[in-house]
């Protein structure tokens, strides 16, 4: 393997080299140096503090069991990635990541087309999708798609607090299952394993003294996958996320 450093390339654009300096605070933080010049960095205060490449990239041959329920969580953008997680769950309540889908410029027609070829190679039960957009998940479901797509919505409270949609996939990351680790993701999933690791902590700007909130920025796929094991926890395992109190809608966009 090589490492390459992002202002080597000859074809950049200064100025987009440098909004990305400005995005990740400066050259020597320690998101630039993972993402600008290839340092293979965990970030400090990760959201996700369990992860660990090494344990849970797994390639599906050594993976303890197959899935046996496929659903799948959506992130619009346009602009900013859209993202698709593809995720299963076998019949000891085990997760699996199986497939990524993370691209720009991307409207709903065009997230609608992949969304259908996932399904069709996945057999994809169902679609949660970012509730904020009701017109992509409209193009989703009606034809020629045909997909079923519902809208999530969230409590966006920290991982801390195990009610919360980050709870509920911190709950699932660290689970043992038998014995053994409960949650696998494909080694060609390559942004998820990029945007988990650079997954951290803000301040909510909105308090000078207020809670560490996840940081809005590069999260398309942690978005998804929050959409994906939100229904898998509440609603085909059967966990109360919220006491009292629906986190779901899974009423179909009007």
């Amino acid at each position: 393997n090589y490492r390459a450093i992002t202002k080597d390339n000859p074809y950049l654009d200064p100025k987009l080299y440098q909004m990305w300096v400005d995005q990740f605070g400066g050259e020597h933080t320690r998101q630039a140096r993972q993402e600008l010049f290839g340092e293979e960095l965990i970030m400090d205060g990760l959201v996700y503090e369990g992860w660990d490449a090494l344990k849970f990239m797994v390639h599906p041959d050594k993976w303890p069991a197959q899935p046996n329920t496929v659903v799948a969580g959506v992130d619009f953008g346009f602009k900013h990635p859209a993202a698709i997680v593809v995720y299963g769950v076998d019949e000891a309540n085990r997760r699996y990541v199986m497939d990524e889908f993370h691209q720009t410029h991307c409207d709903a027609i065009a997230i609608a087309t992949v969304a259908k070829e996932l399904q069709e190679r996945y057999n994809i039960e169902r679609f949660i999708c970012d509730s904020e957009d009701p017109s992509a998940i409209n193009i989703m479901r009606h034809p020629p798609f045909g997909l079923p797509a519902y809208g999530a919505q969230k409590i966006l409270r920290g991982s801390a607090d195990k009610s919360s949609t980050f709870g509920l996939v911190d709950r699932a990351i660290n689970q043992r299952v038998e014995g053994g680790q409960g949650f696998f993701v494909h080694p060609q999933c390559k942004n998820f394993r990029r945007q988990i690791e650079g997954y951290v902590y803000d301040k909510d700007p909105r308090y000078r003294d207020g809670p560490e909130v996840p940081r809005k920025r590069n999260d398309d796929i942690m978005d998804a996958l929050r959409y994906a094991e939100i229904w898998v926890a509440t609603k085909l395992i059967g966990h109360s996320a919220s006491r009292g109190s629906s986190i779901m809608d899974w009423r179909m966009a009007a």
